[in-house]
């Protein structure tokens, strides 16, 4: 967690473009990235799972939102109608 704090901070600290509100995004993503990890390892011991059991139910929930965001944008049908499945 620490390297990718620290790799965030020096990518800053020579960006000509500082933006307050995006530094403040990725810091937050970092930080929900270190909980998954340490959330997800602590499920693997409790439930022995293992890194495909946690895959496979990690599959499966993220299926259905994601045709429903697919079906919103159209790019679901763009998907299916694509003319060259076929070949």
């Amino acid at each position: 967690v620490l390297a990718i704090v620290f790799g965030a901070i020096v990518a800053a600290s020579s960006d000509l473009a500082f933006d307050v509100e995006g530094y403040t995004f990725i810091l937050l993503n970092d930080a929900f990235t270190a909980a998954t990890g340490v959330y997800t390892k602590k499920k693997l011991g409790d439930q022995e799972l293992g890194k495909y059991g946690v895959l496979f139910y990690n599959s499966l929930i993220i299926v259905f939102p994601t045709i429903l965001a697919s079906a919103l944008t159209g790019d679901l049908h763009k998907a299916v109608t694509f003319r060259d499945w076929a070949k």
